[in-house]
């Protein structure tokens, strides 16, 4: 039975550490297929990008150090644990090897949730792309900047533009920001856990409990300053701000001052212990000799009148001492009942510094503000300058309104005639349910369609893509046959007329067919692998191009066996793979922090009727500055996916956007 047990406990580790090899394996192998595919077809270091050129690491690496400052033998969430467990020992310090081991464990996590984060800070800075801007000199941030963007408060009239301006410093002070934050929202958490630690001790130590309390509103106190460079600033703004300061102050004075009575208590409490010691043998003592009296007089030593005598007086000595074990404990629990007037005068200084300065602001500033006051004190000094922030950052500042007559007051009879015959008389949902009887097959449908300007006209096109359900019933037919869509239904925009065929080749100035590899919607999701021998591709067509990737020996082996049973007769043969087939997935995919595409991805065509996917990226960046009520929204340029081998092209706007606050 022992050789067994043996046996099986080997077999799970080796099961355990099979799976947790192959998963390992399996996400270096995704890794190198995709950096290979984005070297081959966009000229992108992959890794790179998904790194952030390795600060995500760096950033993972310093958020774990912050996250783990503390002494060394001291875990306060294994304490917290052990006091939970109220029936076994309390643990408060750790042997060194556990300590050790305890330290790497939280190392490990600690740095898997950062790096699984993307290298944010527990507290939501974007650290690791913050690294990367400020290396690289996009944005940095001054002494002088820092100074400024801390004195705003007491600067209600400073200027939207003077705000706009402090945007870059803004954004590289949430670096250092999301680092201080990281370490003082765990060692708050930490003070938190040794709070309620202490709490569920049974017997409590009431100045420790409010030292702890206080040392845990120190750390909120700080972060909540911190975080002033980004407020909103009205003519009373300055008051939360100076009571913010002024309970920092009082929790860091309160907690000293307890922490002071506390270490000067401890000699007190101890001669206050061995009091009670005292007292408690005391009692136990008379209540044995009322015992010892009650035996004499039952057994008749005593005679009537001597035994009450003496009850009376062991019982009032008795009753003194019980009522002096009554006080000193009551003493013992409340150990500020001797200092009661230090005590009192902490807490209505403690209660004042906290709460007068809020409620001047809210009395004096809050009621006319939202009175006779609100356009001189609210509107001017914080609400038009959300308005002129937001509308900088949606990038809509400059947009100008044009009436009817400013767009025809130049309009002559031929411009009005060729503007007659341009003009879309189908719009989109029509022109769709015209489109989609064109189709002619049960596994393809109609993407979304859009207009698209070809030689000085307007078409609706639209390209095709897989009917998912039709494609996905076996593994051959969803990865080997399926691999494309065939053609794509255009629509004249004024006519309504569907340009097919010769007109169709004519009009896209193309004699191959139109095979779409990569496109959008569910069907373009999966891999596909092509050129297989003894197997066709739909159409009888096969992919022309230079695959994504090629699977050789043990990575084919590997891939095909994760892809389940019915592909493993496919196992271990060298197969060219398309990856990442979806046109806005391919792009998204090496776009950095702060970059989006766009939803709608319509087609263009090229000189030689090349067909190709346009995505359009944004910038979509989340400011730091609470003025700004939505992102940071910039045109950045446009991604051309070729449809057939998957070759990505980056094209910048034709003139350079001055208005980017980064490089």
């Amino acid at each position: 039975m022992k050789v067994i047990r043996i046996l099986f406990v080997l077999l799970v580790a080796m099961l355990v550490a099979a799976a947790i090899g192959g998963a390992i394996y399996g996400w270096y192998l995704t890794q190198s297929i995709l950096q290979r595919t984005y070297a081959s077809k966009a000229g992108v270091d992959y890794w790179a990008t998904w790194t952030l050129r390795n600060n995500l690491f760096t950033a993972s690496i310093l958020l774990t150090i912050l996250s783990m400052i503390t002494l060394p033998q001291r875990s306060t969430f294994i304490t917290f644990l052990s006091s939970y467990n109220a029936g076994g020992p309390i643990v408060n310090r750790l042997e060194p090897r556990a300590a050790i081991a305890w330290r790497l464990f939280e190392a490990a996590l600690f740095f898997g949730f950062y790096v699984s984060t993307g290298g944010y800070a527990i507290t939501g800075q974007n650290v690791a792309f913050l690294m990367m801007l400020v290396g690289d000199g996009s944005i940095s941030v001054t002494p002088s900047q820092v100074a400024l963007m801390f004195s705003l408060p007491f600067r209600p009239g400073a200027s939207a533009q003077t705000v706009i301006d402090l945007v870059p410093a803004m954004e590289a002070y949430q670096l250092y920001l999301g680092l201080a934050c990281t370490f003082l929202a765990v060692t708050g958490a930490r003070f938190a856990l040794s709070l309620a630690t202490e709490m569920m001790r049974r017997r409590r130590d009431l100045l420790v409990l409010l030292t702890k309390a206080l040392m845990v509103g120190t750390v909120i106190m700080i972060m909540e300053i911190l975080a002033v460079p980004m407020w909103t600033v009205n003519a009373g703004t300055w008051m939360s701000y100076l009571a913010l300061i002024i309970a920092l102050v009082a929790c860091v004075t309160g907690s000293i001052v307890f922490a002071v009575m506390r270490a000067r208590s401890g000699s007190v409490r101890a001669r206050l212990n061995s009091k009670i010691a005292q007292l408690e043998e005391d009692h136990a003592r008379l209540q044995g000799e009322l015992m010892a009296l009650r035996q004499e007089y039952e057994a008749g030593e005593l005679n009537a009148e001597d035994y009450p005598r003496r009850v009376n007086l062991l019982m009032q000595d008795r009753a003194f001492i019980s009522e002096e074990l009554r006080r000193l404990k009551l003493e013992r629990m409340l150990p500020l009942g001797r200092a009661t007037r230090q005590f009192t005068m902490v807490a209505i200084i403690l209660i004042v510094m906290v709460v007068l300065l809020p409620v001047i602001e809210a009395g004096y500033y809050g009621i006319q503000m939202s009175g006779d006051k609100y356009i001189e004190w609210k509107f001017n000094y914080e609400t038009h300058k959300e308005i002129a922030i937001t509308n900088w950052a949606a990038g809509v500042d400059e947009m100008e309104t044009l009436t009817l007559d400013d767009l025809t007051s130049n309009a002559t009879p031929q411009s009005e005639v060729e503007f007659l015959t341009t003009v879309r008389q189908w719009d989109q949902t029509a022109s769709y349910l015209r489109m989609k009887n064109q189709i002619g097959t049960n596994w393809m449908q109609l993407a979304d369609s859009d207009i698209v300007y070809l030689k000085s006209h307007e078409y609706w096109v639209a390209p095709l893509k897989f009917d998912y359900e039709s494609i996905t019933d076996n593994f051959i037919n969803q990865h080997l046959y399926y691999t494309h869509t065939e053609g794509l239904v255009i629509l004249d925009a004024y006519s309504g007329d569907i340009i097919e065929h010769t007109n169709l080749m004519t009009l896209l100035n193309r004699t191959a067919p139109i095979n779409f590899y990569y496109g959008e919607g569910a069907g373009f999701g999966d891999v596909v692998f092509v050129n297989v021998p003894g197997f066709e591709e739909v159409g009888n067509y096969s992919f022309q191009g230079t695959p994504d990737y090629t699977l050789h020996d043990f990575e084919s082996a590997y891939y095909i066996f994760t892809m389940g049973p019915e592909a493993w007769s496919f196992m271990g043969r060298d197969l060219d793979m398309l990856v990442m087939r979806d046109v806005r997935d391919r792009v998204q995919s090496i776009l950095l922090q702060g970059l989006t595409t766009d939803s709608d991805p319509y087609i263009v065509v090229d000189p030689q009727g090349g067909i190709y996917y346009a995505v359009s990226v944004f910038v979509d960046y989340p400011l730091a500055t609470g003025y700004a009520h939505e992102n940071y929204m910039r045109f950045m340029g446009v991604v051309l996916v070729d449809i057939e081998n998957g070759g990505l092209s980056f094209y910048e706007p034709p003139t350079e956007n001055e208005t980017f606050f980064i490089d």
